[in-house]
């Protein structure tokens, strides 16, 4: 053979062979389109995709918690916000119990708690026994109650007076609860010129201008809060202390900051009834009031077992007439339908004029028990003997049931106070009956009620 051209060939097979390795090494780098391949890279296929969709599910699950537990603190936020909110207006709402026509700084006196100061539902620091005597400088007493004024209008404007109480406001040791109610009580606070414009438009409405209004007695509801005017009477009708000489005042519960601001005049006297057991309280007492010239202290008998004293009377001593007016409620602003105050209380009221002369007979069994029971606790003799000069003519068909604490017996001393009094008034007044009654009572302790007193008052009723 040709020596080129066995060198041609052996060229060109050393080119076939690398042009069928070149082919074989390309092939092995291409996708399988055939379909020998497919299940292989279908299961690859579902493989990626389960994976990309356990990262999304796992990212969705994340994003899930995220948002939970931005939820979760949102609420507590929330929740802590209103603990706080509820905790805040809470604590309004006490304080507006507790004032005295003032907002949330109202306090109330329990005489026989004085010693240890005036109860307070607010942080402020206690008052102390002395604190209502300092209370009669008037010109600090009327800047404070405007404060006071203010800033519970102030709560009013923001909302924040809700129910409590009270109700009902509350004294430092023993509160006498009233009849009927509850201890909370729905707060509002209204400008107080609106109750006044409501006052003075109701008809009928008792003036507090002096005069004789009611000369043969009349029963009277206490004007209650926000309540309209019918038939109804607040204390400064009751008073009418423009021209008030002397007030005598007896009441279990006391708010002396709130009581002399309703007295204008500045030459009314006073002499207060107070329940104080002991000789070391009732000192106590007459120390603090010695400064006072305008002031004196009366202290029934508690002797023994008599550990409260809770007769409710006023002797009005006008210039040309007397009130004498006999009340169920204590000289405190709830009581009076002030303060948020919604119970009823009631009393009963009759203007007796001077008498003409001294000749006249005005001799009744009610003039003679209320003697009875103004001499039973110690009321200084020269204010019944100016009692007395005043006409009692007109209280002839009525009769006074009295309470004198302490042991009754022989005399017929027994007779005279309680429901045995009450026994006597009704045979005295020709009321005695053997039919059937129905009795409307009204009681500051129904827990203390027994069966067998509730049976002797129907039958001393009788």
């Amino acid at each position: 053979m040709d020596h080129d051209l066995q060198a041609a060939i052996d060229v060109s097979l050393r080119a076939a062979v690398r042009s069928q390795t070149n082919l074989q090494r390309r092939k092995s780098s291409v996708v399988d389109l055939t379909g020998d391949s497919d299940g292989d890279a279908s299961a690859a296929r579902r493989d990626g995709k389960a994976a990309e969709k356990d990262e999304e599910e796992e990212e969705e699950e994340e994003e899930e918690e995220e948002e939970e537990e931005e939820e979760e603190e949102e609420e507590e936020e929330e929740e802590e916000a209103g603990d706080d909110d509820s905790d805040a207006e809470l604590k309004r709402a006490i304080q507006l119990s507790l004032q005295s026509g003032r907002g949330p700084e109202h306090e109330t006196i329990d005489v026989d708690a004085l010693e240890a100061g005036k109860a307070t539902d607010t942080p402020e620091p206690k008052k102390t026994a002395s604190s209502w005597i300092a209370g009669f400088d008037r010109k600090k007493m009327e800047e404070e109650r405007l404060a006071r004024l203010a800033k519970k209008r102030r709560t009013g404007e923001d909302g924040s007076a809700l129910a409590l109480p009270a109700a009902r406001p509350l004294k430092a040791s023993r509160r006498e609860p009233p009849s009927g109610s509850s201890s909370s009580f729905a707060k509002i606070s209204i400008p107080s010129a609106t109750a006044t414009m409501a006052a003075k438009s109701a008809p009928g409405v008792p003036s507090t201008e002096p005069s004789i209004q009611f000369p043969a007695g009349a029963v009277k509801k206490t004007w209650a809060f926000r309540c309209e005017r019918k038939d109804d009477i607040k204390l400064e009708e009751v008073l009418q202390p423009s021209d008030l000489e002397l007030a005598v005042l007896s009441s279990f519960l006391w708010d002396m900051d709130w009581l002399l601001m309703k007295f204008t005049n500045p030459r009314t006297r006073f002499l207060f009834i107070m329940g104080a057991k002991g000789e070391e309280r009732r000192e106590q007492l007459l120390r603090e009031t010695a400064s006072m010239s305008r002031i004196r202290l009366c202290f029934p008998p508690m002797d023994g077992e008599v550990n409260c004293m809770h007769s409710k009377l006023m002797l009005l001593f006008h210039a040309n007439h007397l009130r004498i007016v006999i009340p169920s409620a204590n000289l405190d602003p709830y009581d009076w339908g002030e303060e948020g105050g919604v119970m009823e209380n009631m009393l009963f009221l009759i203007d007796l004029p001077r008498k003409a002369n001294e000749t006249v007979d005005d001799t009744t069994p009610f003039r003679d028990e209320l003697v009875y029971f103004l001499r039973a606790s110690t009321l200084n003799e020269k204010i019944i003997d100016k009692m007395l000069q005043y006409d009692f003519s007109q209280t002839a068909k009525y009769a006074f049931v009295h309470s004198i604490g302490g042991s009754h017996i022989g005399s017929g001393s027994y007779e005279r106070t309680g429901h045995c009094g009450l026994g006597t008034a009704v045979k005295s007044l020709g009321l005695a009956t053997s039919r059937p009654l129905k009795l409307d009572y009204i009681a500051s302790s129904v827990g203390s009620l027994t069966a067998t007193f509730l049976q002797n008052l129907y039958w001393s009723a009788q």
